[in-house]
């Protein structure tokens, strides 16, 4: 056990070594995303409110709905992809996989440690940033952000973060079979911005896409955790979003290992 851990956590330092490497672009695109599209969204609601003026959108107050978007916007920062997954993709085209195939390791498992160093290496970049303007708009609209809500939308954004990876996973385990893989995860990128609920509150959207978003996973990853530390969605509901969440998370890994199994058998190995 100790030395299986061991490998892991060698695989984890050295992600957070490497992730440090691109501190700069971390630092540039990280923060950038966070208070530009929080100021962007934040701007465009404020519109809405004021030039309809309606009391409540979505079951939601302007101050709520301001506080909402902040939150999402972090959660969605926090859960989102990463490189490991993605360059899966070349690793299998260029041959790389055989460096994993002949240790004992585990490939889909040295991803997902090496995911986790990156999101660890990004979280301060997202935290700091999302603080300084979820805080304000607390105390600014007295709106107080749910203590408990934070405290349970923890384990829902660490399975999101999980069910994300490996849905950019799957998509890379692909390229056993296409020698591009890059246009599916740009549509997983666009359908998790969409229906997530980072940049419209699901509860906002009309009911035949809500019924859409509510059957797909990306829920888990922005909506829900920022509905329960805003407060728009009750902590009492905690047991039920857990249980569907992990059930979503063994129909995803169980659909990656598949794949990996399937695309072993077409693997080459050339190159390497």
């Amino acid at each position: 056990m100790f030395p299986f851990l061991r490998k892991y956590l060698a695989v984890l330092r050295i992600g957070l070594s490497s992730s440090m490497e691109y501190r700069a672009n971390f630092l540039i695109n990280t923060i950038l995303f966070v208070v530009v599209s929080a100021l962007i969204q934040m701007y465009l609601w404020f519109a809405v409110y004021h030039s309809t003026n309606r009391a409540t959108v979505g079951g939601m107050s302007e101050q709520q709905m301001l506080l909402y978007i902040g939150c999402s916007v972090m959660c969605y920062s926090l859960t989102r992809g990463g490189r490991a997954e993605r360059e899966t993709a070349g690793t299998i085209r260029m041959g790389g996989l055989n460096n994993y195939l002949l240790k004992p390791i585990s490939h889909g498992f040295y991803t997902y440690v090496s995911s986790i160093s990156e999101h660890i290496s990004s979280a301060v970049f997202v935290l700091v940033p999302s603080v300084l303007i979820i805080t304000p708009l607390s105390l600014w609209y007295n709106v107080p952000i749910s203590v408990t809500g934070l405290i349970a939308a923890l384990p829902v954004l660490f399975l999101g973060m999980t069910m994300n990876f490996l849905m950019g996973l799957m998509i890379s385990y692909l390229a056993f079979w296409l020698d591009e893989v890059w246009t599916f995860h740009a549509m997983k990128d666009i359908s998790y911005a969409l229906l997530s609920g980072m940049m419209v509150p699901l509860s906002v959207l009309p009911p035949h896409i809500k019924n859409i978003s509510d059957s797909l996973p990306f829920q888990f990853l922005s909506y829900i955790p920022a509905g329960l530390i805003s407060g728009n969605i009750p902590t009492s509901q905690l047991t039920v979003i857990l249980f569907q969440s992990t059930v979503w998370l063994c129909l995803l890994l169980a659909a990656t290992y598949g794949l990996w199994r399937l695309g072993l058998r077409r693997y080459g190995a050339f190159g390497g």
